[in-house]
């Protein structure tokens, strides 16, 4: 709306002036718009925030701006595409523009705000795109846009800890799930398809002051975690203890590890099979001061590979319990580069004809690997048996050499010792 300056007068901004007889002044003539358009302009605040105007009540401009529906919006469009339609049209769209939304659906990834045509990115508020769930029906959510995109004011759905019951948590995951799911049951409809889902949406929401056990439900083929497992807590991955060969794990995709891990937390493998695509790749590597432990585990290379299959670096600790199972040719078995390896058996399998390429067992950088009195290896292997280079040490507990896999004697050099 225009100011409207009074009629005859010469500047745009020219001040009203009252009548004033005595002193000869003539009052300000008042134009027709200056009246209709103050009226059409509180009128279509009114009917925007849904009321009827009517002169029965002075205090209605008030209750307009009270109420919030000049800004509030029940959205339509799709799961992750959501329309905004105001009454007056947006014709563009300015930073610090706010609505508070009601969606209609429940987002599965990513999502923009349209405006009168007019599309922009949804995001976080830390601008990283929203993940599926974070909107839900009827749940009204705040956004702002920031000249790019529309940031969600406050924490999303994902970020924020969940307040559960003191004790283990289990996130469901099967091959038949969806990862719009929410993994509180062992079932297609209310388990997780990913592990990664059941990590991102479910573990890191619970915090670190519970154990949580992602449980795969079905035997299948699970797709790896391409980011790798990032704890600080107590977390558990379990298959089916009796059944480890039908549960697997594939190669998360990472150009070193089929499978990784990093924190300072503890990560329990139980009754699965982790597979590695081979190449110059590790089946599992453990770093940051991690505390892994497997049991029942199967690790295989689907080709020939130059890695190994477990790995410790930078003071993580790694338990190999009773029941694993080491599959395919590899650089070896263990290598402890600056980290700690315990074999403890006591019952370990080499499946088929393997070969080592480096060692069975190689300690570096410091690196130390336990192997309990009493193991036993099923099976057997060719290639060397250990290597201990730059203060890596191999502990047999008195064992001797003969009990670490292999056919050639190991070696030892720049400080490094097998006893």
């Amino acid at each position: 709306m225009l100011y409207n300056a009074p009629t005859g007068s010469t500047d745009p901004n020219a001040p009203y002036v009252g009548k004033n007889l005595a002193a000869g002044k003539q009052g300000s003539r008042i134009p027709p718009a200056a009246i209709e358009m103050t009226q059409r302009e509180i009128v279509n605040a009114l009917i925007e925030a849904g009321l009827s105007p009517t002169n029965d009540d002075p205090r209605q401009l008030l209750k307009a701006i009270r109420s919030g529906q000049l800004s509030t919006f029940l959205t339509s469009g799709t799961a992750n595409d959501l329309i905004v339609t105001p009454i007056t049209p947006h014709t563009s769209v300015y930073r610090g523009l706010s609505f508070r939304l009601f969606p209609t659906l429940q987002n599965t990834g990513d999502c923009t705000i349209t405006t009168n045509g007019i599309t922009k990115p949804f995001v976080r508020r830390d601008g990283t795109p929203l993940a599926p769930g974070d909107l839900l029906p009827n749940v009204p959510v705040d956004a702002c846009f920031d000249g790019t995109a529309y940031r969600l004011l406050g924490f999303a759905l994902s970020e924020v800890s969940k307040n559960v019951a003191a004790g283990a948590v289990t996130v469901w995951v099967r091959t038949d799930g969806n990862d719009n799911n929410d993994g509180g049951a062992n079932l297609p409809g209310r388990a997780f398809k990913t592990i990664t889902a059941a990590y991102t949406k479910a573990v890191l929401a619970y915090g670190i002051a519970q154990p949580v056990t992602i449980q795969l439900g079905v035997p299948g083929i699970y797709a790896g975690m391409d980011r790798g497992f990032r704890t600080a807590g107590d977390l558990t991955v379990l298959g089916d203890e009796t059944n480890k060969a039908s549960f697997v794990i594939q190669d998360g995709g990472n150009a070193s590890f089929g499978h990784r891990t990093s924190g300072s937390g503890t990560l329990t493998f139980r009754g699965l099979t982790l597979q590695c695509a081979g190449g110059a790749k590790h089946t599992f590597g453990a770093g940051s001061s991690m505390y892994v432990l497997f049991y029942n585990v199967i690790f295989t290379a689907l080709s020939l590979a130059t890695g190994f299959h477990i790995i410790a670096n930078d003071g993580a600790i790694v338990g190999v319990g009773d029941g694993c199972v080491f599959s395919g040719s590899m650089g070896g078995l263990w290598q402890a580069n600056g980290g700690v390896i315990a074999a403890t058996g006591p019952g370990l399998t080499l499946s088929g004809a393997q070969s080592y390429s480096v060692a069975a067992a190689y300690a570096r950088s410091a690196g130390r690997i336990y192997v309990s009195p009493g193991i036993n290896f099923a099976g057997s292997a060719t290639g060397k048996r250990w290597i201990a280079i730059n203060q890596g040490l191999i502990d047999t507990n008195g064992q001797g050499q003969t009990i670490i896999p292999g056919t050639t004697d190991g070696s030892a050099s720049a400080g490094g010792l097998l006893v």
